[in-house]
């Protein structure tokens, strides 16, 4: 486990050494919100150089309360709310990208640093006749309890809505932002999805989009997110190298106003509030988590190197302590040894050294190769890889073309 006392000392490198420019998508409320507010404290503490952050999010009174939170706490800072509609349609998160490049493409400098993707929740309704129960998967309930136990519900553009928060609303915000996470100053922008990194389960090959009744329930749902997130970010990688990295990452438990909302069923919400004061002792505590977020916009994810090549542990440290941006604060107590624990850059999914895309646990520590292994047992990868690259440029194409995604 990393400890928390060294997040914060590399977070501190990261704000001191250049300005920033972050997109945080789900900001109003939740583990985006948390992110940012962490994000401006600790720009503020260490007078850092420059801050411009967008918030994306559906509530626009709790988007005008955060953006009046970061100014008073960080004035130098820029902060612009962007209201969304609904997230999990990609034609929404398509007029949302466009106002936040207008936004970044008039600035001296444009560019994306960091992008945060936390969208997502409970999803109740009718979907083709399945019946579900949707929980985060930091929520426990029994296994025998996790399918066909309520309805799940589909966009009108033909995606499950469950799905489309926390996958291909999230690919279509980076493949839309590319470019200008393409422009980072940093060694590389960084792109971070919360989720569920490191259960991988089930998968069915031939139904990505999970639109068979008989294949969906919440185990499956979850796993084929996470499937479908490390191959596409894997790809994102290889073909972005020395640009973008990017990390899926498990949060743990951790307590937000997600479980509350007034459209959730009377059950669901009140046996959520039965179990809440144990489950509150379980909890990763909001300022933690936040700036665990954080963290992960560190160079101990780099992007892959461009010649696709695995990084060299002691390389790769030495050229960090080079670094300018990279180097812990000169008044850390640490020697250059803790420079090379925290800033060495980790095993990536595909196994190697600095490759780019990375999975990570609510320690901010990668996920367990073996466990991803045991999960890839007997794949072709890379030919899943492209699987999932084209499945998801087909996705888009069919919604953009004729406003619906029929599986076809």
């Amino acid at each position: 486990m990393v400890r928390i006392e060294e997040v914060r000392r590399v977070n501190t490198a990261l704000v001191q050494k250049q300005p920033l420019t972050a997109v945080c998508v789900g900001a109003t409320s939740g583990i985006g919100r948390f992110t940012v507010q962490a994000l401006i404290a600790l720009h503020a503490e260490q007078k850092g150089t420059g801050l411009r952050v967008y918030i994306v999010g559906r509530n626009q009174s709790k988007g005008d309360e955060l953006v009046s939170e970061c100014q008073d706490v960080c004035p130098d800072g820029r902060f612009t709310f962007i209201q969304a509609t609904d997230l999990a349609l990609i034609s929404d998160v398509d007029e949302v990208c466009a106002k936040i490049a207008e936004n970044e493409n008039a600035t001296t400098q444009p560019k994306i640093d960091l992008l945060m993707l936390t969208q997502g929740g409970l999803a109740f309704g009718e979907r083709q006749g399945a019946l579900i129960i949707y929980l985060h998967s930091s929520t426990f309930i029994p296994r025998r309890s996790q399918s066909k136990l309520i309805p799940s519900s589909e966009t009108s553009e033909g995606l499950t809505t469950t799905l489309s928060w926390h996958y291909y609303s999230r690919a279509r915000f980076i493949l839309n932002l590319l470019p200008l996470l393409r422009c980072s100053i940093l060694p590389s922008s960084h792109v971070v999805s919360v989720f569920g990194a490191g259960y991988e389960g089930t998968l069915f090959r031939d139904d990505l989009g999970l639109r068979d009744p008989q294949h969906y329930s919440l185990l499956n749902q979850r796993s084929h997110v996470c499937y479908l997130t490390t191959s596409f970010l894997e790809k994102l990688a290889h073909d972005n190298a020395g640009k973008v990295s990017a990390v899926h990452v498990f949060p743990g438990l951790v307590f937000t106003d997600a479980h509350e909302k007034q459209e959730h069923p009377f059950w669901f919400k009140a046996v959520w509030r039965v179990s809440a004061p144990l489950t509150r002792l379980l909890a990763v505590e909001e300022r933690e988590c936040g700036e665990r977020m954080l963290f992960l916009a560190s160079e101990r994810f780099p992007a892959a190197s461009a010649e696709h090549e695995e990084t060299e542990v002691k390389a790769a440290t030495a050229s960090a302590t080079e670094s300018p941006d990279l180097t812990l604060p000169a008044s850390s107590p640490e020697s250059s040894e803790a420079n090379e624990g925290l800033l060495a850059p980790v095993r990536g999914t595909d196994g190697n050294v600095g490759s780019g895309a990375y999975a990570c646990n609510d320690s901010s520590e990668t996920v367990n190769a073996k466990k991803l292994r045991k999960a890839d047992a007997g794949m072709d990868k890379e030919a899943f890889k492209m699987e999932v690259w084209g499945h998801t440029l087909a996705v888009f194409d069919a919604i953009t073309s004729s406003g619906k995604y029929d599986g076809a």
